[in-house]
Parts: structure tokens; sequence; C-alpha cells
């Protein structure tokens, strides 16, 4: 389930911690910004 990633297993983690670290900066950075939306779109 959720997006087939290059490089990563399909369902699996985050291939590399620091790709994992960008999400969740990105993450903190959506719900910074947008505290109304769902954060069902930068969540795997």
């Amino acid at each position: 389930a959720g997006l087939r990633r290059p490089g990563g297993r399909a369902g699996g983690p985050a291939p590399r911690p620091e790709h994992a670290q960008e999400r969740e900066r990105v993450g903190r950075l959506v719900e910074q910004r947008l505290p109304a939306v769902a954060p069902a779109e930068h969540v795997v």
C-alpha cells in the first residue's frame, strides 16, 4: 500500500534515514502552513 518509491520496497520504510528526516521536516512545514488540512497527503 502507498506510493512506490525508487530504491525502496513497496509499503516499506524509507530507504535512507536522511529521506525520513526530509519527509519529517516537510511534514512539519505543511502542518504549520496548512493546520486545517488533513495530513493525509504527506503521511504514507
